[in-house]
């Protein structure tokens, strides 16, 4: 994971968090890397994850809650499934995202552009939404599989 590239690091992230958290857009938008809004437990055991300071969801229950990501857990002399699992683990690829993206950060925002003029900046709803169903796409395609519901493909 370590030297993924930017784009498969944030589009994977983005993807985790949208899965782990089954919130909007706008949340993913108002997470932030700052040491107030995201602490990894003990041995890396979870990572929480909480909004901006003033984010108002558009679903009002919501307010308040932090996004809990649990780690995969991993026993001493691991299976090869426990190995290919703890590459899967939503922490440590979360911890690899923050540290990875030190390089080209320009903002406290979690998820960031990569590779282009915006380069480091705080990505837009429109984005973030962009590469959620990109990451679902690629996934579908990788695997031969037709897209459901006449999905549209890859949005290059």
């Amino acid at each position: 994971m370590e030297s993924a590239s930017e784009k498969f690091l944030t589009l994977k992230r983005a993807l985790l968090l949208a899965l782990a958290s089954l919130g909007q857009v706008g949340g993913l938008q108002a997470l932030l890397v700052a040491p107030t809004c995201l602490e990894f437990g003990p041995g890396m055991s979870k990572a929480i994850l909480h909004p901006r300071a003033g984010y108002v969801p558009k679903v009002p229950r919501m307010a308040g809650h932090p996004v809990i990501l649990q780690a995969f857990c991993l026993m001493p002399h691991e299976s090869a499934e426990q190995e290919r699992l703890h590459l899967h683990c939503p922490v440590r690829a979360l911890k690899t995202y923050v540290h990875c993206s030190v390089s080209w950060r320009k903002s406290p925002s979690l998820f960031i552009c990569f590779g282009s003029q915006y380069n480091g900046d705080p990505v837009s709803k429109k984005w973030l939404a962009h590469w959620v169903v990109e990451v679902i796409t690629q996934a579908y395609e990788a695997r031969g599989i037709a897209l459901p519901l006449g999905g549209q493909g890859s949005l290059h």
